[in-house]
């Protein structure tokens, strides 16, 4: 009797480890800023949305962000990018000086950078539902490459914090630099395509007043 017991332990401790060292691509995914997105049905969803994009940009490239080099099959993917919201109380009662960060929420998507070679190409964004399942779909070009610009304009290693911020009756997404005085809150949509024009970021008072 004991030795089926070994036996049937050794079984699923080889299952298990089979299962942990073959979770290509997802290492990052299992370390975002929110315990959520930990869970198996989390990381199912954005290698479900990895296949459906890579799938896509296997008939065009350029359309999905990627170049014609790119090796698809070595696509993996980043860390989750928390998306904030702010409800409108908040927003109309924010006074000019007063910390961003104070207002932030907890919004139910992420954007999930997809990488080749290291090299960020494109989102996946996921929706959290109201019975904690999680949906993803192909994310904004627009979005991942004004994200490549601000990140090198004011990248996490000197100390920089950028974050999306949607309002569900704002269409497109908004981001904010915590960290620079005056506090702001910047459409993407006013950040210039061209890489040598510099970024003027908005006062964070005009747009949140302006969702009351």
């Amino acid at each position: 009797m004991s030795g089926v017991i070994l036996k049937t332990f050794t079984i699923m401790a080889v299952a298990f480890f089979w299962l942990t060292s073959h979770v290509s691509g997802l290492d990052s995914v299992q370390k975002p800023g929110c315990a959520q997105t930990k869970s198996a049905k989390f990381r199912e969803a954005a290698l479900s949305g990895l296949d459906d994009l890579l799938e896509k940009a296997e008939r065009s490239r350029d359309i999905y962000g990627f170049k014609a080099d790119d090796r698809l099959g070595q696509a993996d993917l980043g860390e989750p990018i928390p998306i904030y919201t702010v409800n409108g109380e908040d927003a109309g009662n924010y006074l000019q000086g007063q910390e961003i960060k104070s207002l932030l929420q907890e919004s139910g998507r992420w954007l999930v950078p997809v990488r080749v070679d290291g090299s960020f190409r494109a989102f996946i964004e996921i929706y959290k539902t109201r019975t904690n399942t999680f949906i993803a779909k192909t994310g904004s070009l627009t979005a991942a490459r004004v994200w490549k610009k601000i990140i090198k304009r004011w990248p996490p290693e000197k100390n920089f914090h950028p974050k999306l911020v949607i309002r569900s009756d704002v269409p497109g997404y908004f981001f904010t630099i915590p960290e620079i005085d005056p506090q702001n809150m910047t459409d993407i949509a006013q950040i210039p395509s061209e890489i040598d024009r510099p970024t003027i970021l908005s006062p964070a008072v005009v747009i949140l007043h302006s969702w009351r």
